[in-house]
């Protein structure tokens, strides 16, 4: 009778992490698809006074969050601030479409800036938080 192989310590972690993955999933498909509700309706006044730069910055921060929580692979990261770019590229064109709605280049790179700022917020959060050993992944507590 063959010995079955025990699963590897980061293939347990992969399946223990499929369900919180799903739920990171679906909420950035679900915040994706409020970007794209607000960029086609007719914007709020609050918005209005807001300032772009606010809004566009603090939305796609947001998102990189959602990505940070998604994934733990540089490489995936990178891809995923490669198509959230993409897709704010993909708003401002509808919005040229719409005779409502305006797009600029000036909005396009506060999508830009945001998603940077983001990326670099979570980058420093989870670096912190492997250096304090808070994350579960942390080589503090890999070792004892």
């Amino acid at each position: 009778m063959p010995l079955s192989n025990p699963a590897s310590p980061r293939e347990v972690r992969d399946r223990e992490a499929r369900p919180l993955r799903l739920l990171f999933g679906i909420g950035l498909a679900v915040y994706l698809l409020g970007l794209m509700g607000g960029a086609v309706i007719e914007p709020p006044q609050l918005a209005r006074e807001a300032g772009s730069p606010l809004v566009h910055g603090v939305a796609f921060a947001g998102a990189q969050l959602f990505v940070f929580l998604l994934t733990t692979r540089w490489r995936a990261r990178l891809v995923w601030l490669l198509l959230l770019f993409l897709f704010g590229v993909s708003i401002e064109l509808v919005q040229h479409f719409l005779p409502w709605r305006s797009s600029s280049w000036i909005d396009l790179s506060y999508n830009a800036l945001g998603l940077g700022f983001g990326f670099a917020a979570c980058s420093l959060l989870e670096g912190l938080g492997r250096w304090r050993g808070w994350l579960p992944l942390s080589p503090a507590r890999r070792c004892g």
